[in-house]
């Protein structure tokens, strides 16, 4: 299920990034985000790092920023 998922978003992503850009804090993180913590449950970790690229896009406070620090820090 999840890999289904994962895999439907990808396909979805490159199209995002054409219209919007790759770094679009409303519309293509957005879709990168989930992504991203689909291929992290599936077993790659690395891929769901995000939060570099969500605190360019809406700084370090933003409320989008702060949930995608506790997607990628779940001990705290």
């Amino acid at each position: 299920m999840i890999n289904g998922r994962r895999d439907r978003l990808a396909d979805l992503i490159p199209l995002f990034e054409r219209a919007w850009g790759r770094e679009h804090p409303n519309e293509t993180l957005l879709a990168r985000e989930p992504h991203a913590d689909f291929t992290g449950r599936a077993g790659d970790p690395s891929a769901a790092v995000l939060l570099p690229v969500r605190e360019r896009a809406s700084g370090a406070d933003h409320p989008l920023t702060r949930a995608r620090w506790a997607a990628e820090n779940p001990s705290f």
